[in-house]
């Protein structure tokens, strides 16, 4: 079963996409928060594989929050939800070292495969 936490500080969306998550099974909803702050708490104890966010929030401190999960070493994969351009942002932590610049490059190129 996959952890799955969800942030909105509209009740409404959240228990939305809480029931959708259930109701496709194989997850396992940790927790739903409206207060940014209190969620990040959360998050950190609760150690979930998946955040899922309301992008339509104030994104300062979204961007804000999302540092925060990510700096605390949590191993997540953070998804950003917007309803109003039917869109979703993804998230996740990878530390990779870079030794030369080739090595930057390498991390770089795949990325072109995407963009054409």
């Amino acid at each position: 079963m996959t952890g799955i936490y969800i942030i909105s500080k509209h009740p409404m969306f959240g228990e939305g996409i809480e029931e959708m998550l259930r109701r496709r099974g194989g997850v396992e909803i940790l927790g739903f928060e409206r207060d940014i702050t209190k969620a990040i708490d959360q998050i950190i104890e609760l150690k979930p594989e998946i955040v899922v966010y309301d992008c339509n929030a104030d994104q300062d401190e979204i961007n804000a929050a999302i540092m925060q999960i990510l700096k605390k070493g949590v191993e997540v994969k953070i998804i950003g939800l917007d309803i109003q351009s039917n869109t979703f942002l993804v998230y996740k932590r990878e530390q990779h070292e870079v030794q030369q610049l080739e090595d930057l490059f390498q991390e770089i190129e795949p990325r072109r495969l995407y963009e054409s």
